[in-house]
């Protein structure tokens, strides 16, 4: 696997483009027209030639994308909207071969950005989105591949940088409000890890990750599954919030009827994993000492815990 520094490297074009060239010599302009890390395990490439790459950084990542590809292969042509169709595939089974890496077809249509959240025509999008989650959450687990039950490092980790955030918090905050603020992160905690019934969760959908066509009218293809796993589908849920309260309250009507199950403590564990991606943004802005990028998550996390 990549050492640190290769890391860096692997972030370049030209690195990323000779990587394909030789474990794909049959692939068209395999040029890269972009690279973006996914985080500390993947990258991605995308290509000039119209297709898109995963690449491993790390042991850890190559498992992950072995993962990705059999829920992928798994879910191809049985939910509402399309997955990524995974063409290229390569698994190497010794340390200091080429890093493990899957790759498909770039899918039509563009993501979904913020300027478009206002746009009267979102509602299709909205409806969409709800039938997706619907089928996803409906999907017959015994016919997916093993995978991690709720991402079992995230309370450890949420727990072990808890102290990092409340003392940032300390500086901000008056003595009750502070209080306020380590109740609150008890509590949304508690609420979060209560459910027990795991269904397949998608856990990343972003603007980014939702790419539409057809002038706002239709979802062409989700992506990034990076992160799937057996959860509660209050965290897909608590992720259209991002999307605005029109959005959310179409997308989830549309949801219930197409079958999704709400049960009575469901909007509780949207409005935890809500609070709980403000403080995991939070925790990731203090590990990369970014002062900016703490203000601005800290300010966002006091909102959520005063609204609360």
């Amino acid at each position: 696997m990549l050492a640190g520094d290769d890391i860096s490297q692997a972030a370049d074009s030209a690195w990323a483009g000779g990587l394909l060239r030789a474990v794909f010599p049959g692939l068209e302009d395999s040029q890269p027209s972009r690279v973006w890390v996914d985080d500390a395990r993947t990258l991605t490439v995308e290509t000039a030639g119209g297709a898109v790459f995963r690449i491993a950084t790390t042991e850890e990542g190559a498992g992950a994308l072995v993962r990705e590809a059999a829920v992928l292969s798994a879910l191809r042509g049985r939910l509402s909207v399309p997955v990524p169709d995974v063409q290229w595939q390569a698994f190497p089974t010794t340390l200091g071969l080429p890093p493990a890496l899957i790759g498909w077809p770039r899918p039509p249509g563009q993501p979904f950005l913020p300027e478009y959240f206002g746009a009267i025509e979102i509602r299709h999008i909205a409806t969409e989105m709800g039938a997706f989650l619907a089928s996803l959450h409906q999907f017959p687990a015994e016919d997916l591949p093993a995978l991690p039950l709720d991402r079992p490092d995230r309370w450890a980790r949420w727990d072990a940088d808890r102290a990092g955030v409340l003392s940032r918090l300390s500086e901000v905050l008056q003595p009750k409000k502070y209080r306020r603020a380590e109740l609150w992160l008890d509590r949304t905690r508690a609420v979060a890890a209560s459910h027990h019934e795991s269904v397949l969760v998608h856990t990343g959908l972003s603007s980014g990750s939702i790419l539409v066509a057809d002038l706002l009218r239709r979802i062409v293809a989700i992506d990034g599954w990076q992160s799937a796993a057996l959860g509660d589908p209050a965290e897909d849920a608590a992720a259209l919030r991002a999307f605005g309260d029109r959005f959310t309250r179409q997308a989830m009507a549309s949801y219930r009827v197409r079958g999704g199950r709400i049960d009575e403590d469901f909007r509780d564990r949207v409005m935890a994993y809500t609070g709980l991606e403000a403080l995991a943004a939070a925790i990731e802005a203090i590990r990369i000492r970014e002062e900016h990028s703490i203000t601005e998550t800290l300010r966002r996390l006091v909102e959520i815990i005063a609204a609360t």
